[in-house]
């Protein structure tokens, strides 16, 4: 079994980048944690590490989806 990275369009992943813009906005960057987008998505927090190769590399998306 091969991982999925963050950079293909899943619905899953789409799924957490909206859950993830939408608190951010509401709150603000620095007041979300992954666990609250990760249930506001409905991903189970093993799940979303078995998607995503690194984390890190994922981490610059937040910031860039337009």
């Amino acid at each position: 079994m091969t991982a999925t990275t963050l950079t293909h369009t899943t619905p899953v992943r789409d799924s957490i980048l909206a859950t993830g813009q939408r608190l951010m906005a509401a709150k603000g960057f620095s007041a979300v944690g992954l666990n609250e987008i990760l249930t506001g998505a409905g991903v189970p927090k093993g799940s979303f590490y078995r998607l995503t190769a690194t984390w890190p590399s994922s981490t610059p998306r937040w910031h860039s989806r337009g």
